[in-house]
């Protein structure tokens, strides 16, 4: 399979953001790319409050306006996607993740599990996880979702691991800290001590893409971007710089 990882910098309005994801589609497509991934929340960002009177202009319905956009794009350039959109399903709303077929169909929509992608003072009734992990059969094999800190979730690993998963698909929004500067040495050393020993347990190839816009950061975080292929043995096949806009080839 020949995937494009896709790092976007998504700003402040959510209809630029998607026009460029679909930009990214048909580049994707003619680069003759079999599926193409992008980041968590990336028609938005993960900027979240906690509050949903401020949050709720963020979250889309799927399938809605949105998903159809992008699943008559995939439809049009014969291509899978794969993205995270925060989703709103009645009263109750989701970190959540899809992918579409190369006839423009959602095969697959995930759900995080982990409570890490809106704060602790969120209302648990209103901000929402799921408790499984759906998987889909492709054209390339059998693909599921995890999403940022799903990953340092022991009980998700072994579910995951149940799955006999062909392809894992692993959409971030990795920040730091702005007081300290974030080296490209930094991020390497904490892909290789924190996620590869995880990936390592998975046996799975995974294709994991972050999403890069110092244009939605608060005064203390930046999402830092990059993108990672990783093999079912855990080692970085190849991999696309942090702080660098831009969509990259890997042959899986």
């Amino acid at each position: 399979m020949r995937a494009a990882l896709v790092v976007t910098r998504p700003g402040k309005y959510p209809e630029k953001n998607l026009t460029e994801i679909l930009d990214y589609i048909h580049e994707a497509s003619r680069m003759n790319a079999d599926l193409v991934l992008f980041a968590e929340a990336v028609y938005t960002g993960l900027i979240n409050t906690g509050d949903i009177q401020n949050d709720l202009s963020l979250f889309v319905p799927i399938p809605g306006d949105v998903s159809q956009q992008i699943s008559s794009t995939a439809r049009q350039n014969k291509i899978y996607v794969g993205l995270g959109l925060f989703e709103r399903e009645n009263e109750k709303y989701y970190d959540s993740a899809i992918l579409v077929d190369k006839t423009g169909k959602i095969i697959l929509k995930y759900r995080r599990n982990s409570v890490g992608w809106h704060s602790p003072q969120a209302n648990p009734s209103v901000y929402c996880q799921s408790n499984i992990i759906p998987s889909v059969e492709t054209a390339f094999g059998r693909m599921a979702f995890i999403i940022c800190g799903d990953l340092f979730e022991n009980r998700m690993l072994e579910q995951v691991k149940r799955l006999e998963l062909d392809y894992l698909l692993f959409p971030l929004a990795r920040s730091f800290d702005t007081s300290q500067k974030f080296t490209q040495e930094q991020w390497d050393e904490e892909i290789e001590d924190g996620y590869l020993p995880r990936f390592r347990d998975l046996q799975v190839p995974t294709l994991m893409v972050n999403y890069y816009s110092p244009e939605l950061s608060d005064s203390n975080w930046v999402t830092i971007g990059g993108a990672c292929a990783i093999s079912s043995t855990g080692e970085i096949i190849a991999s696309y710089p942090i702080a660098k806009e831009g969509l990259f080839l890997i042959d899986i």
